[in-house]
Formats: C-alpha cells, structure tokens, sequence
C-alpha cells in the first residue's frame, strides 16, 4: 500500500513538472536578431573629362586603292573623351594621309583610321597600287626636268612624249630628235599615267644630284615607251588629263597601237659579221 502511494506521488511530481515546463516555454517572448547594417558606397557621379581634337574624315565613299588627295578628305572638329577614345588610331595631320593608299572602302563622314590607309614608302602600297596587267616602270628623271620633282607627288598623273621631227626633204623618214628646233615636234604616245614613287636626291652642295619617277604602266605601254628610249628622245610631262587611264595608249592611231611588235622574219635572213680588228 505505500508502494503504491510512492509511486503516485512520483507520477503527479512528473505531470506538475511537465506542465511547468511547457508554460515556461509558452511565454518565452521571441527574440528577432536585426540583420546587421551593411554601409554600402554610393558612387559619385562625375563628368566625364573631355577635350577638342581635329581629326580626319571622309568627304566621299572613298574605294579601295584610291589614292588620297586633298579633295578626298576634310578635318573635323569634335569633342572626345579623354578616357575612351583613343587617340593612336586617328589622323590628325595631312601629313598622316596625303598619298596614302586605301586598303578598305572608306564610309563617307567617317573617321579615317591609320589601319584603313598604307605609307606610299611601304610594300603594301605599291601592292595595292597594282591592279592585274600593270607594273612598276621607273623613269631616271635629268636635271632639265627635274622640276617634276618639284610640283607633282605620289598619285598625281604623266603623260609620256616623244619628240621627233621629219628628214629634209624626206617626210616619210621620221627622227628623234628633229635636227632642229623649226621641224622639231612633240606627240603623245602614253596619258594619264599614275605616279608610284618619287625620288629626289640632293647632294652636299644642296643641289640637284638624281631623281626618279616610278609609274604604274601596261605591259603594252612598256614596250612602246622602253623602244623609243633606245634610240629616241622620250620626255615626261605633267598630264593634260583629270583621271587616269588604264589603256594611256587611246591617244593613238590603231596602226601605230601595234607598233614596235612585228611578225617579220629576221633570223633566216643572211647573218652579217661584225668586222672586227687584228
């Protein structure tokens, strides 16, 4: 019998115990932890730093290969960031793009990059300088004309000469040069030829020493102009032309097109010996 009520003693000890402890629970207020404040950085805005630079752009739609001159091209003012823009990549004298050949087609208002254009002292101009059928021709300029020096540049156009004159009392016999300044006459054989390169050397004493001129010519120009100065007078002359020609020989006749070429035989003809001396 107090066995029994030990133990029930026990049991309600264990139920107030329970019973207490879940009320304490119960109104245990609960307790929010506040996220901790971050301080962030507010940026501060501020004008970009900018200045005024003159640079180059396209007039016109300016095409591959086109030589740039003047017309080609005109200098803009325009405001730039000092930040973004880079100033390496643009023109900003005429002496960065006069003469220089353009390798991409150039958009009209655009700005010019140094990228688009080759130096005419570089191999990638006289590449692009080249179109199929034509080659470089170089022309030893003498001092008498050496004013060609002087007043044209790379790009500009020559119109090739020959200066002739006619036999006395012999008008089918033609000669170069005339024998004298009366019967002496000029005729255009090759217009509107383009000038590659020039060259003017001076020596020490600050006068003239050489020059050349390289022209950009057809094989068939080639050979008429390369004949006549074996055994002729061929002089160079600024062109009367605006645009150059591909074929400069228009200017002639068809029968005089075809010369010096000949389909003659020669080599079963009797060979003559040179004499020669003991």
């Amino acid at each position: 019998m107090r066995n029994k009520r030990i133990i029930i003693l026990y049991i309600i000890m264990l139920v107030i115990g329970l019973a207490l402890l879940f009320t304490n629970r119960s109104n245990e207020k609960e307790v929010v932890v506040a996220p901790p404040k971050v301080e962030t950085d507010i940026p501060v805005s501020r004008k970009p730093v900018t200045e005024m630079v003159n640079v180059a752009v396209a007039k016109t739609d300016i095409q591959l290969r086109t030589i740039i001159k003047p017309k080609d091209y005109y200098f803009k003012t325009i405001e730039v960031n000092i930040e973004t823009f880079d100033k390496s990549k643009y023109i900003f004298d005429p002496s960065e793009i006069n003469d220089y050949v353009v390798k991409t087609n150039i958009q009209r208002e655009s700005l010019i990059e140094k990228s688009l254009i080759a130096s005419p002292y570089s191999e990638e101009f006289r590449t692009l300088s080249l179109k199929k059928g034509e080659f470089i021709f170089p022309i030893d300029i003498a001092k008498a004309d050496s004013y060609l020096l002087k007043n044209l540049s790379i790009g500009d156009l020559i119109d090739i000469y020959i200066v002739f004159g006619f036999e006395p009392n012999n008008a089918d016999s033609v000669i170069s040069p005339g024998r004298n300044f009366s019967t002496t006459n000029i005729k255009p054989i090759v217009a509107g030829k383009k000038i590659l390169f020039i060259q003017d050397e001076i020596n020490n004493n600050g006068k003239f020493s050489n020059g050349r001129i390289d022209l950009i010519l057809t094989n068939e120009e080639i050979k008429l102009v390369r004949t006549l100065m074996t055994n002729s007078t061929v002089i160079l002359y600024p062109s009367s032309f605006n645009e150059s020609f591909d074929k400069g020989m228009f200017i002639l006749a068809d029968k005089e097109k075809s010369w010096p070429e000949s389909n003659q035989q020669i080599f079963n003809k009797t060979p003559i010996s040179r004499l020669r001396g003991k």
